[in-house]
C-alpha cells in the first residue's frame, strides 16, 4: 500500500482500502462544496447572501463537525474561481487532515497542484502520469472513482452517478456528487445517494449515511 496514505488504513480481503468509524476516528461524507463559486445558484440556493458568507459558513460547519484525526470522503468540485493561493488558504482552514478526494467536473486549481506535486515527489514523471493515492498536506487524492469499506460495508463512491456499480446486487452502496438536487427527483434505483452539500445542508456521518441507505432497496440489475 502507496505511503501517501494514512496509515489509519489498511487493505480490506478483497483488496480495497478498509476504514473503520469509531470514537477515535470518524468517517464523513460530502461533495460539491464549491467554495469560491461566485454564482447564486450555488450559493442562494443554499440559503446564503454571497459565496464570501457561504465559504465562511460552510468551513465553519466542516470544522465543527469534523475533527483533525477523522476521515472525510469529498466526492469533487471542492472549489472554483479559486487561484493556487485561494486554494491553498481553503485547505489549510480546514482542519480535518484526511479530506480523500475524488475528481469532479471542476478540476482547477486542483489538478494543477496534483500534477506538480507527481513532477515534486517523482522525479522524471510528467503530466501524462497519474499516480493515486497521493497525499498533498492534509488532501488525499484517489482518482475518479474510489471503492472502500467502512466497518465491512463496501462503498463505491464516484462525482458522477451510475446506473450499476460493483456489488450493486449485494446490497453495497453507491455515492456520488454532481446532481446538486434532491435524489427523489433523479431515476437511480438502489443504494445510491447524492452526499452533497445542496440536499442534506451538512456533511454525512457514517451513521446518518446508513440510515438513510438501510431504507433503500437493493437494485438487482445482471449480476454485479
Amino acid at each position: 500500500m502507496s505511503n501517501h496514505f494514512p496509515s489509519l488504513l489498511t487493505l480490506s480481503h478483497s483488496g480495497v482500502q478498509s476504514f473503520f468509524d469509531s470514537d477515535k476516528t470518524r468517517i464523513y461524507f460530502t461533495s460539491d462544496t464549491h467554495f469560491n463559486h461566485n454564482k447564486d445558484f450555488v450559493f442562494a440556493a443554499r440559503g446564503y447572501k454571497d459565496y464570501v458568507e457561504h465559504r465562511e459558513a460552510l468551513i465553519a460547519h466542516i470544522n465543527a463537525r469534523v475533527r483533525p484525526q477523522d476521515i472525510l470522503i469529498h466526492a469533487g468540485d471542492f472549489c472554483l474561481n479559486s487561484s493556487d493561493n485561494d486554494f491553498e488558504n481553503l485547505l489549510s482552514r480546514i482542519q480535518c487532515q484526511n479530506i480523500v478526494y475524488l475528481w469532479g467536473n471542476h478540476s482547477n486549481p486542483l489538478m494543477r497542484i496534483y500534477k506538480n506535486t507527481i513532477k515534486e515527489k517523482y522525479p522524471g514523471l510528467t503530466d501524462v502520469h497519474e499516480i493515486y493515492p497521493l497525499r498533498y498536506k492534509n488532501l488525499i487524492f484517489v482518482g475518479k472513482v474510489f471503492e472502500f469499506t467502512v466497518n465491512g460495508k463496501h462503498i463505491f463512491a464516484s462525482h458522477y452517478p451510475h446506473y450499476s456499480w460493483n456489488h450493486s446486487s449485494k446490497e453495497a452502496w453507491h455515492v456520488h456528487g454532481h446532481i446538486h438536487s434532491v435524489p427523489e427527483k433523479y431515476d437511480l434505483k438502489g443504494k445510491v445517494l447524492d452526499i452533497g452539500i445542496d440536499y442534506h445542508k451538512k456533511v454525512l456521518s457514517f451513521d446518518e449515511l446508513k440510515s438513510i441507505m438501510d431504507a433503500k432497496t437493493v437494485f438487482n440489475e445482471g449480476h454485479h
